[in-house]
């Protein structure tokens, strides 16, 4: 690749996920054609090795090593301070670009100024589309009725703001928010909205984000164009996700009522959240108590587990996981 300036800034995060990242960076050499970039990888206090691997297989890749743990916003803001493009993709490292949607997103940046921000298509290892990826911004309605069983019946449904990644077109489609899993944004309305919100730890800042250039009067955009995998939660230790990310999201999303919407909205979210832990526990303990063994057992005693400490977290018996509200 010749010397010039770069017109997109390849941000990742790293946070103990070195095998990932390696395969993450793979496809992004091997795919992104045509168009000057570069990549800028901090590691978020992990240490797990990445630094050394990125400097033995990717030397072109600017690495950033913090110290401590940033969190997710942090961590990007901090890359962004180093970034040179006008186009920003945030990109986790447990994703895999199979086909690029690169020039396409550049090309409709330019010829739609407006737009502030774009998704592209990211699916599960399955190959199945990656229902979280699109999301509505977040109402007690759509909280409370947050099941897995309605989403995967209603996939359309306009309480989820998904429904963009089910229509055949590669014509971009206006959407309420994106996941910052594969995410690009002009990087002028980034700075102008004042980038990731800090508060959001982990979880929630690019629902914020998206929330911001929409107000400021950017349009955020889905362009269904391009393969990118993403294995979720492959980053994590499971069990973790389904306890402590599970509480931290909500946590999340409380944050977002509060900042957004004031305190009686939170404190409504709190209470929708206490129902909906209620709603799952109760069937959740009946039928373990029917199960003597095996896996439903096990299954069931795991939704036990998770919606109890949702609960508590929302009846305000566990304050919080992780960084405090």
């Amino acid at each position: 690749m010749e010397a010039h300036e770069p017109q997109l800034s390849i941000i990742i995060v790293n946070w103990n996920s070195a095998t990932f990242l390696r395969n993450c960076l793979d496809s992004v050499y091997r795919v992104i054609q045509q168009v000057q970039f570069e990549v800028i990888v901090v590691d978020n206090g992990s240490y797990d090795g990445s630094a050394e691997m990125v400097r033995r297989e990717f030397p072109k890749v600017i690495f950033i090593q913090s110290d401590s743990n940033l969190g997710f916003a942090g961590a990007n803001n901090l890359a962004c301070s180093r970034a040179t493009a006008d186009v920003l993709l945030f990109l986790n490292p447990d994703t895999l670009i199979l086909d690029s949607p690169v020039p396409s997103v550049m090309s409709l940046f330019k010829s739609i100024p407006i737009i502030g921000a774009v998704g592209c298509r990211v699916l599960n290892p399955d190959g199945t589309p990656q229902r979280h990826y699109l999301q509505a911004l977040p109402t007690l309605l759509n909280q409370l009725l947050d099941f897995d069983l309605l989403k995967r019946r209603f996939p359309r449904c306009r309480l989820w703001g998904c429904r963009a990644m089910y229509e055949d077109s590669d014509v971009p489609i206006d959407v309420e928010a994106i996941s910052a899993s594969c995410l690009f944004v002009k990087r002028a309305a980034f700075l102008e909205v004042g980038c990731f919100s800090e508060i959001y730890f982990m979880y929630g800042e690019d629902l914020d984000l998206s929330f911001k250039l929409t107000k400021a009067g950017y349009r955020v955009t889905y362009l269904g164009i391009g393969v990118v995998i993403h294995y979720w939660g492959a980053c994590s230790d499971k069990q973790a996700m389904s306890y402590f990310a599970a509480v931290l999201e909500r946590q999340s999303v409380h944050k977002f009522f509060r900042e957004r919407y004031g305190r009686v909205h939170a404190l409504a979210f709190r209470a929708v959240t206490a129902i909906a832990a209620l709603v799952r526990l109760v069937p959740a303990i009946c039928l373990a108590d029917l199960e003597n063994v095996g896996s439903r057992k096990e299954r069931f005693s795991a939704v036990r587990g998770k919606w109890s400490l949702i609960l508590s977290w929302a009846l305000g018996i566990k304050r919080s996981v992780g960084h405090d509200d």
